[in-house]
């Protein structure tokens, strides 16, 4: 019963392109994690300095 169904395929050069969408989404997250783990990094630096009194926050 198995062998009776069909399955179709995209061609190899469909596929190689749906790939190369892919593996250039998967670098554009990266870089976006790298991106938001700076903003962090940078985030919880100025909020050890604010809370350690290093830096004056500026007067609304």
């Amino acid at each position: 019963m198995v062998e009776a169904l069909q399955i179709p395929l995209p061609s190899i050069e469909e596929q190689r392109k749906a790939v190369e969408a892919v593996a250039l989404l998967d670098a554009r997250i990266a870089a976006q994690r790298a991106v938001v783990a700076k903003l962090r990094a940078a985030q919880s630096g100025v909020v050890e300095g604010l809370l350690s009194g290093g830096a004056h926050a500026m007067a609304a």
